[in-house]
């Protein structure tokens, strides 16, 4: 049996050639127990290492969207601007639409961001119309775009142009798609209760403007 050494004079490669020595010696005891395996029971064994490595990957995959989801679930992410870092949304703000676009349903995001002119068009029954900006006077860092759906006006805002901020532990995060963002299997669907409260919402909020 062969004996690695570690003492302070064993050097690098001596423990390398050691190491491959034992490697070597292992191999060739594999190499003979498999060979006094009968053609059937060999295929067997490949066949329960391959089920093993399946189920295994299967549980890791598993593990990897629970924990994803508990992380998503304590933690709480504020949307930022990519440029200033100004407030824009919250997680919860965020509502996906027809699968593809994210909305903010907060009656507030017409005070954090501002609208300016541009490129028209349609697509399915969204309506898109002109840019969306950073308010800060100073920045004007382009954010989105403003949406008609539903009758309502909405932003729609891209990912790759903000800051993911993690409001426990700090962490800034920048992602180019939404499906790469630590919250998005919390991301739901807008619904027409959410399109109603939107409605309202932004109903008292601009005849609130008007009595000023």
């Amino acid at each position: 049996m062969l004996v690695v050494g570690t003492g302070p004079n064993y050097g690098w490669l001596e423990r390398k050639e050691a190491l491959n020595e034992i490697r070597n010696e292992l191999m060739q005891k594999a190499t003979i127990v498999i060979s006094a395996m009968s053609p059937q029971l060999f295929q067997s064994s490949v066949r329960e290492l391959q089920n093993q490595a399946i189920t295994l990957k299967a549980v890791r995959k598993v593990c990897e969207k629970e924990r994803a989801e508990l992380t998503s679930q304590f933690a709480h992410y504020e949307l930022l601007c990519g440029s200033c870092g100004r407030p824009v949304a919250q997680q919860g703000d965020v509502r996906v639409v027809q699968g593809a676009h994210r909305v903010v349903v907060s009656k507030e995001i017409f005070a954090r961001v501002a609208k300016r002119g541009g490129e028209s068009r349609q697509c399915v029954d969204i309506a898109f119309q002109g840019s969306l900006v950073c308010a800060d006077p100073g920045c004007g860092y382009q954010l989105g775009t403003t949406c008609q759906y539903r009758g309502l006006e909405w932003a729609v805002l891209k990912v790759e142009q903000l800051t993911i901020a993690d409001t426990l532990s700090g962490l800034k995060l920048r992602k180019k798609k939404w499906k790469d963002v630590p919250f998005a299997s919390s991301l739901s669907e807008l619904t027409a209760q959410d399109v109603a409260d939107y409605a309202n919402n932004m109903l008292q909020h601009a005849l609130r403007f008007r009595d000023w």
